[in-house]
């Protein structure tokens, strides 16, 4: 048998999925994957690596701008602290802190100018803190005339009057909390200037930059701007803006209200907007009538008169007579003690008294309103009658001073030092400031003031005495037996006034006025005292008085205070009312309520017998005037 070796056929059997080539496919998507997952981790390691290395240079970058600004810390507060300690040792070494000598200035203004240079305006700020604390920068004492503090931001932690800093470059000053009364910023750069919360009064700021600067609810009172830039400055916001020297400034597009341009908050205290561009680019109107030529007709001024007067003695004590004068807008600066002034109804409106020691100075009648009293003293003085609306008393101590009919509307006394022991009397105190102590008279102790008759603040009028009888003897008790009374005065020496003995009546009292024959007598009576109750239409005037005789009369002549007849009441019918009286009837006469017309000062009062009908006697007794209050306003 023969055997063969057994061979596949040469075609194999395939089936439908040899056809389709997936493994083929499955190789080359294997192949993609592997070369996108190398490319990925290949990618991957390379942002790894580029991160880490950004990473790690701006750890670097960042710690080292730390120590950078560490070292730049510890190298501004170094600066400070050096700084401060180098000017604390010098001023330890100084005795007056207020008499500096001039070589120690200049040496401590040359190391804040070099010191400045390097600060940041934190430490700036800190500085002008601490100057001003030790009073190196007030009242003239420092010169830091342009020292750069450009973005400084100034919060006053306490009063900051009195500053000085002219000439500084201040741009972007920022002022909060600041009471910059007496401040001199003249001259100084403070374009953009924000002033918030603060007060500016009695400030100097000549020829001053304020370009774009905004007054956020700000006391602006009494500043000097003459000469000042205010180009698009915004008051609006401004809380009181009174009675500034705009004088010479350029308002040009600059933000008032009207209120604020007329100088109107509670009263009226006009500005001067003398030779000022307004801000509608106008000019206010220039008085080509003025001489610019000082002097130019060899008069003195007047201040030198009135030191020159002083100095000889001329307005002390009664001496020289200058009622009348004009003294308006005179400011007195005094250099010595100004005590015995004499200068009695004077006209003196807006007078500023600075420094000045007015013990017992007589300024009777003056006229000063507007008056400003600033670190004086008033003590013993006499300001009867005087008018002072809308004065104010900055750090001055006010005592023991006569006061009695002055005029002080909207008076100001809040910043006065002390102000104890003062005879207001019939003053007019309307809408007057007084805090609590200064009312009470407290200080260290307390030393009351007399407001008898007194107009208060609230327009109320301190209690009268309505039970008071301004007629003297009016009862007949005074010269209860005399044959000629002298307090009452009989028109002809022919006519006379006695008296008659009423045995102790306890309603007559011992006396009684008596009339035998046509007389007619009178008194006069001073109203003065009442002036502020009757001026204010808030006077009631009671009269009443006892006669026995249907013949008898009583009649009140009322005079102005120009001495012009004012009104005449007579009472010639009794009212319907007796009293018994020695077995005879007493009729009471008068009224008890008449208004009294306003600026009455001066009352007569009459009264007598014209006739008699028959030869017998005509008694009066309890003659009667009294003043009361009409009603509270």
């Amino acid at each position: 048998m023969l055997l063969r070796r057994w061979t596949p056929p040469s075609q194999v059997p395939t089936t439908s999925l040899d056809h389709n080539g997936i493994p083929q496919r499955q190789r080359i998507i294997i192949r993609w994957c592997k070369l996108i997952i190398s490319a990925l981790i290949a990618l991957t390691f390379l942002g790894f690596c580029i991160f880490y290395s950004l990473q790690k240079e701006r750890f670097f970058n960042d710690g080292y701008r730390y120590k950078q600004q560490d070292q730049y810390e510890r190298e501004q507060r170094l600066l400070f602290n050096t700084y401060i300690q180098d000017i604390s040792d010098i001023l330890l070494k100084i005795t007056d802190k207020n008499n500096i000598d001039e070589n120690v200035l200049l040496h401590i203004r040359t190391k804040t100018l070099i010191i400045f240079k390097n600060l940041d305006t934190k430490y700036k700020k800190d500085i002008i803190l601490f100057l001003y604390e030790r009073h190196l920068i007030q009242n003239n004492q420092l010169n830091l005339r342009g020292i750069n503090l450009n973005n400084v931001e100034l919060i006053c932690p306490y009063d900051f009057s009195r500053l000085y800093l002219p000439e500084v470059i201040w741009s972007n000053a920022i002022f909060i909390n600041c009471r910059l009364t007496f401040a001199i910023l003249d001259r100084a750069y403070l374009i953009n200037a924000k002033f918030i919360n603060s007060t500016l009064q009695y400030t100097s700021l000549i020829d001053v930059n304020l370009d774009n600067s905004h007054f956020i609810k700000t006391i602006i009172m009494n500043t000097n701007f003459n000469g000042a830039s205010l180009i698009q400055a915004d008051f609006l916001q401004a809380d009181i803006v009174q009675g500034n020297n705009f004088t010479n400034t350029d308002l040009y597009q600059a933000k008032f209200t009207y209120n604020q341009w007329e100088g109107k908050y509670i009263n009226i205290i006009k500005h001067d907007f003398s030779n000022a561009r307004l801000p509608n680019g106008t000019f206010q109107l220039i008085n080509s009538e003025k001489n610019l030529i000082r002097n130019g007709n060899a008069e003195m001024e007047v201040e030198n008169i009135f030191l020159f007067g002083q100095v000889k003695h001329l307005i002390q004590n009664n001496q020289l007579n200058l009622r009348g004068i004009n003294l308006n807008n005179v400011e007195l600066i005094c250099p010595y003690d100004f005590s015995r002034l004499y200068l009695p109804d004077v006209i003196w409106s807006n007078a500023i008294f600075i420094n000045c020691r007015l013990t017992f100075a007589i300024l009777d009648r003056a006229y000063l309103i507007n008056a400003k009293f600033i670190n004086s003293t008033i003590q013993y003085a006499s300001l009867i009658d005087a008018n002072l609306d809308n004065s104010y008393f900055l750090k001055t101590i006010i005592m023991n001073t006569n006061f009695n009919g002055a005029s002080f509307i909207q008076a100001d006394f809040l910043q006065a030092d002390i102000v104890q022991g003062n005879n207001f009397t019939n003053t007019d105190l309307y809408q007057a400031k007084f805090t609590n102590n200064q009312w009470e008279g407290k200080y260290i102790n307390i030393i009351k003031h007399d407001f008898s008759n007194a107009r208060l603040p609230n327009g109320t009028f301190q209690l009268i005495n309505s039970e008071k009888n301004l007629i003297k003897n009016g009862n007949a008790e005074m010269e209860c037996f005399a044959n000629n009374q002298t307090i009452w005065t009989t028109i002809h020496d022919n006519m006379t006034l006695s008296t008659n003995i009423t045995n102790n009546d306890t309603y007559w009292g011992n006396c009684s006025f008596v009339m035998s024959t046509p007389t007619r007598v009178y008194q006069n009576i001073n109203l003065n005292s009442y002036k502020h109750l009757i001026d204010t239409n808030n006077s009631i005037l009671s009269f009443l008085g006892y006669a026995s005789c249907n013949q008898s009369y009583f009649e009140i002549h009322i005079f102005r205070d120009d001495n012009i007849l004012n009104a005449l009441k007579i009472y010639s019918k009794p009212m319907n009312y007796t009293e018994s009286y020695r077995n005879k009837s007493m009729y009471l006469y008068g009224e008890y309520e008449y208004n009294l017309p306003i600026r009455t000062r001066n009352i007569t009062i009459y009264f007598g017998v014209e006739t008699f009908t028959i030869d017998h006697q005509c008694y009066f007794d309890n003659i009667t005037l009294r003043i009361n209050q009409s009603k509270i306003n």
